[in-house]
């Protein structure tokens, strides 16, 4: 029995980021919906256990539109504080973080950068209904965030911002996202 709980136990301190992140999700998703419902947009979710999505599934997450615009939204989470998203050339990604030693022989002790295997970046898909559509946007919504997200190119590191484009998609956050459909609503009116 004391095996069971130990496990158990080690289970949940394991899996903590990740409810964390679906927690904070949810109420990002809550608040975003609410939002562009509100602006007159429809929202359909593609999932409907979207605040436990993958950062590696195929298929966006979320559908935002009105008759002119549509947002086609990936959801994108960094489940770890004080991580970088590395971006390669061949199209693989990582994460990259600071170390310390468990047991620091020295105080003044330097941390160790670790990084992890790069993988291939997910190829995102829009459905079928909207291949061919126009006024069709393909955002990357990153919540919770990353410390950076830096590119590497040609042998040197460049630091990306809101709004720039990676895998085909406009990097976003929830407050540029809630921006984007209020000021849409505005220009509308």
């Amino acid at each position: 029995m004391l095996l069971l709980l130990v496990v158990l136990l080690l289970i949940a301190i394991l899996s903590c980021p990740y409810w964390w992140a679906a927690i904070l999700k949810c109420g990002m998703l809550r608040r975003l919906t609410r939002l562009a419902r509100s602006s007159g947009y429809r929202v359909r979710k593609r999932n409907p256990w979207i605040a436990f999505s993958r950062n590696r599934s195929s298929s966006y997450d979320l559908l935002i539109g009105k008759a002119a615009k549509i947002y086609a939204v990936k959801l994108w989470s960094a489940y770890h504080r004080r991580r970088t998203l590395l971006l390669r050339e061949t199209g693989k990604i990582s994460e990259r973080w600071e170390s310390y030693p468990p047991l620091r022989v020295r105080k003044k002790e330097a941390p160790r950068v670790m990084e992890s295997r790069p993988r291939p970046a997910p190829r995102t898909k829009l459905p079928a209904s909207l291949k061919k559509k126009a006024g069709v946007e393909r955002l990357l919504l990153i919540y919770p965030s990353y410390s950076e997200i830096r590119i590497l190119r040609e042998g040197k590191e460049t630091r990306l911002f809101g709004g720039d484009v990676i895998f085909g998609k406009r990097i976003t956050s929830p407050t540029a996202l809630s921006a984007l459909l209020t000021e849409e609503e505005n220009h509308t009116d």
